[in-house]
């Protein structure tokens, strides 16, 4: 584990203990220049949706650490009994300034248990708002243009589970200041969390 020797939130039933997850794959030893092997898994425990880091380091005989060894995994956790649930991986900022057109992007981690078909998974304005400053771009007053990719695996059309999906939201408009709130939709019109809310201000 690392940092070294800490418990892991991780942890599965099958680790040698909370801070040992699993020993060499084999019995033989790995030689000078061979590859060694470690059959890890990994569980979410009671921890709520969502992601965490770990990461793990190579131990010899429970007393050297093998420098430069280091491998780190995000877990995420998902909960299929939800359909629709999302987590921000990238929020819009708490506030931004534009002196022209400006695009804001969103990611979201799909912690639900359905997956989010690329194109047809939407932000929409909170309430059915119009938004004062969508563009030509969006399809419908309410809603900027949909998720285009899936970040975890570019060119699969559709989001899984605790996989990361994509949205560019084009803004342009008149002076002055705004409080835009966008909030998840996918097809069939559900809404899902959570909202997400920026303060634009606009300068010509």
């Amino acid at each position: 584990m690392s940092p070294r020797d800490r418990p892991s939130a991780a942890a599965a039933p099958n680790w040698l203990s909370p801070r040992r997850a699993v020993r060499l794959t084999g019995s033989d030893a790995v030689g000078p220049g061979g590859v060694g092997g470690f059959d890890l898994t990994l569980a979410g425990g009671r921890l709520p949706v969502g992601s965490t880091t770990e990461s793990f380091e190579p131990v010899w005989d429970a007393r050297h650490w093998l420098d430069g060894a280091r491998t780190t995994f995000t877990v995420v956790r998902t909960d299929p009994a939800i359909s629709w649930l999302a987590g921000p991986v990238l929020a819009p900022p708490a506030a931004a300034t534009a002196h022209g057109p400006l695009t804001v992007l969103v990611r979201l981690r799909n912690l639900g248990g359905a997956p989010w078909p690329v194109g047809r998974t939407w932000l929409a304005t909170v309430s059915g708002r119009l938004d004062p400053l969508r563009t030509s771009a969006w399809p419908r007053p309410t809603r900027p243009p949909a998720m285009a990719a899936n970040v975890t695996r570019p060119g699969v059309t559709v989001v899984y589970p605790g996989e990361v999906g994509v949205w560019r939201i084009p803004l342009s408009g008149p002076s002055g200041s705004y409080a835009e709130a966008w909030r998840p939709i996918g097809p069939g019109g559900v809404r899902f969390g959570p909202i997400l809310r920026t303060t634009v201000t606009v300068r010509r």
